[in-house]
């Protein structure tokens, strides 16, 4: 099936755009490459490192955040500022939301997230605003709102202001309805906080967070919910 968007005029010839995934969950990478090869009519360049492939007439560059530091995308971005980057991440909180949007980056979407999302991506780029994943546009909705929600000021776990917040709450023994409901937040941007929470914490459940919260080395920054405003 041709697609269209991903062909490009040279001197009246049609020519194919070349995708380059980096990406080091080979799973993830064959799948993506079966997929676009199956969908689009596409040139995926291979065995090449992440410097060299912004060397190669690359137009679209699909990169695991895992894979590349924000540093290595903000290079390619500052000399290479025609291509459309996508990267692709195990999770994403307000502070590295924020970083790659200032890149700038042409999509963010968790590496969880149905493919078909990335396809659309690269089928229908965007100039003027970035595709942002499903799961993480809650995050986008609250940097709009209050962009200081993205500073980092506690050093131990590398906790949002967001984030101590929400432990704060957690530690007082709200529930995620009430969390949401003090800090005027959907439910499920409080359970997508969470999951980076935990994460950062390295467990997997609430009670886990909890007993590791009760012998934490540092106090909890206690947040007042009761004198809290709307911003």
């Amino acid at each position: 099936m041709l697609c269209p968007q991903l062909y490009f005029r040279v001197k009246g010839i049609l020519v194919r755009q070349k995708i380059y995934i980096y990406e080091q969950n080979k799973l993830l990478s064959m799948g993506l490459e079966k997929l676009l090869a199956d969908l689009c009519s596409v040139e995926i360049l291979k065995n090449i490192q992440l410097p060299a492939a912004a060397n190669t007439n690359t137009h679209i560059l699909i990169v695991g955040f895992d894979s590349a530091s924000i540093e290595q995308i903000q290079k390619i971005r500052e000399t290479h500022p025609s291509i459309k980057i996508i990267v692709l991440t195990d999770w994403c909180d307000e502070k590295t939301l924020m970083r790659l949007l200032k890149i700038p980056v042409q999509a963010v979407f968790l590496k969880s997230s149905n493919p078909n999302q990335i396809v659309e991506a690269i089928n229908n780029p965007s100039e003027k605003s970035p595709y942002i994943d499903s799961n993480i546009s809650p995050l986008l909705v609250e940097l709009l709102r209050n962009p200081t929600i993205c500073f980092e000021e506690e050093a131990e776990y590398g906790l949002t202001n967001r984030e101590q917040q929400i432990i704060s709450l957690i530690n007082q023994g709200f529930s995620n309805q009430e969390i949401a409901n003090h800090l005027f937040i959907s439910i499920a941007t409080v359970k997508f906080h969470l999951s980076n929470i935990y994460r950062k914490h390295n467990v997997k459940r609430r009670q886990d967070l909890i007993y590791k919260l009760a012998n934490r080395p540092t106090p909890i920054r206690v947040y007042d919910a009761h004198n809290h405003s709307r911003p």
